[in-house]
């Protein structure tokens, strides 16, 4: 009997380069959708998060900036032990095909994954998917020698094509949405049509992330997603460009009976939903939350779930289901307090439907959690202290600060480009991340934006992040206080159940 192919899908490490306490263990829901992918095609699967770290705690925006410069020292050192591991996970496994998941920040680690691959393991087949990949192909297959595909698109149906591939040793040009060298040449293949029922890619394997440190628990399995695809286009956001603008969406039966069994398997009670706007759909919504309250999980002591939402797709009947269904917390994409801002970003809402949504939320008792974005070309210092007002007027239970970032295939990275305020060729991606030091701000001078001097910028930058802290501690005790109800909900008992993960957790043994 011929022995069984091994696929190995990699998380880059990310956070192990910074010096503060940010890290959050978890089993990533796209290498578990590829791991099902795998599994299916007949291949062993093996998740590896670069990132499986012990938990972070209360992250202050302060520290999260300081912490950016040494992410940006550490992560071009080949001598982390983070390398040793990722080295020991290979020669363990020993896969025939790795799919690397590849963020735009963590493409320079994504392109150190594919190259210490080949080092360890010269004849596997590297892929590199996910956000960075499927906006720039051709160039990720240009920049570095050790990838041999880079996916677009929505990856499972073609991962389970290039699986086929490698097993009857056929070339792997012409697959659709992929880019292959081959022979010295780039294959450029057509899109792949989108998969259009959902439930028919099955549930994500959660049990296959290697876990060497034993860090894995109840909690970190609850990752889960009920539609894909994004109406809208907001300046500064991919996913319309990786999942298109036709929202998808699974049965409501099979997403509760996923989480369902998710609960039984591993005593998961906390469920984070990753989708754009969870509650774009009124009717789906609502049907999928008495889905959720049909299985019992609303029953279990400490179960709740969180999820993401815009001001203008909230109302009083929709929450007050969410509330039914056992949601704890909302996060809400404001971005900004200036209605200029708003508009220019094409947010299509105003600051009073903000207000108007935090106040529902709250008034449902569930916990709002504000996100806030600044930094932004044209963008004017007294434009964003109009943002830092608002936030603080909201009083979010937690709020969330980004500094605007050139995702490619955005609008705002053409508008960046435009504006000279990232180079076209050869740009720093490790750089594009939300913790920069407000690359994309400009000052008016004759008449035209230019780019903000480094030291401005950054005093800038540091002065309102400081405010956020300011504003994050005034509901820190709140924050502590539910944490601690939360915790409280598991019964001494429950510490002794010992759920069946797809690895040990005393040690990452892959099983054939």
């Amino acid at each position: 009997m011929p022995k069984s192919k091994k696929y190995l899908h990699v998380i880059p490490p990310w956070y192990v380069f910074y010096e503060a306490n940010l890290r959050q263990p978890k089993v990533p829901l796209g290498a578990a959708y590829c791991a099902r992918a795998a599994m299916s095609a007949g291949w062993h699967s093996t998740i590896w998060n670069g990132d499986l770290l012990p938990e972070g705690g209360e992250n202050q925006y302060s520290e999260e900036m300081t912490s950016y410069g040494s992410y940006l020292v550490n992560q071009s050192r080949p001598d982390n032990p983070i390398w040793g591991e990722y080295r020991n996970i290979l020669n363990e496994v020993k896969p025939d095909v790795i799919g690397i998941t590849a963020l735009t920040a963590s493409y320079p680690t994504s392109l150190m994954c594919a190259q210490i691959a080949k080092e360890e393991l010269p004849n596997c087949v590297t892929i590199l998917g996910g956000p960075h990949p499927n906006a720039l192909p051709i160039q990720v297959v240009k920049d570095s020698p050790h990838v041999d595909i880079a996916v677009t698109g929505e990856g499972e149906l073609t991962l389970i094509e290039i699986l086929d591939r490698v097993v009857t040793s056929q070339p792997l040009g012409g697959i659709a949405g992929t880019v292959v060298r081959e022979s010295g040449e780039i294959n450029i293949a057509p899109p792949r049509t989108f998969v259009p029922e959902l439930d028919q890619l099955g549930w994500p394997t959660k049990g296959r992330c290697a876990d060497p440190h034993g860090l894995l628990k109840r909690d970190n399995f609850g990752l889960v997603m009920f539609s894909r695809g994004c109406p809208y286009y907001c300046e500064f956001c991919a996913s319309p460009e990786l999942w298109t603008r036709k929202v998808r969406w699974r049965s409501a039966k099979d997403m509760a009976a996923e989480m369902l069994g998710i609960h039984k398997e591993y005593d998961t009670r906390y469920f984070s939903f990753e989708d754009d706007t969870f509650t774009l759909n009124k009717k789906r919504t609502i049907e999928l939350m008495q889905a959720i309250i049909e299985t019992g999980l609303p029953t279990v002591p400490g179960f709740c779930f969180t999820c993401n939402t815009r001001p203008d797709a909230v109302d009083a009947e929709r929450l007050d289901w969410m509330k039914k269904a056992g949601c704890a917390a909302v996060a809400v994409g404001i971005e900004s307090g200036n209605p200029r801002m708003l508009k220019k970003i094409q947010k299509a809402f105003t600051v009073e439907e903000v207000k108007e949504a935090v106040r529902m939320i709250k008034a449902t008792d569930l916990i709002s959690s504000g996100q806030f974005m600044f930094g932004l070309p044209t963008e004017t210092e007294a434009e964003m202290w109009d943002t830092v007002r608002l936030a603080d007027e909201l009083e979010c239970e937690s709020v969330m600060l980004s500094v605007a970032t050139p995702l490619p295939a955005t609008l705002l990275y053409e508008e960046a480009l435009r504006l000279n305020l990232i180079p076209r060729e050869g740009i720093d991606w490790a750089t594009v991340t939300t913790k920069n030091d407000g690359m994309l701000m400009t000052v008016e001078r004759n008449g035209e934006h230019v780019a903000m001097p480094l030291d401005m910028r950054q005093d800038l930058v540091q002065r309102i992040q400081a405010s956020f802290d300011v504003i994050q501690n005034k509901t820190i005790e709140k924050k502590v206080a539910s944490r601690k109800w939360y915790e409280a909900q598991y019964l001494p008992e429950d510490e002794l159940r010992e759920p069946v993960y797809g690895f040990s957790t005393e040690a990452a043994r892959v099983t054939a």
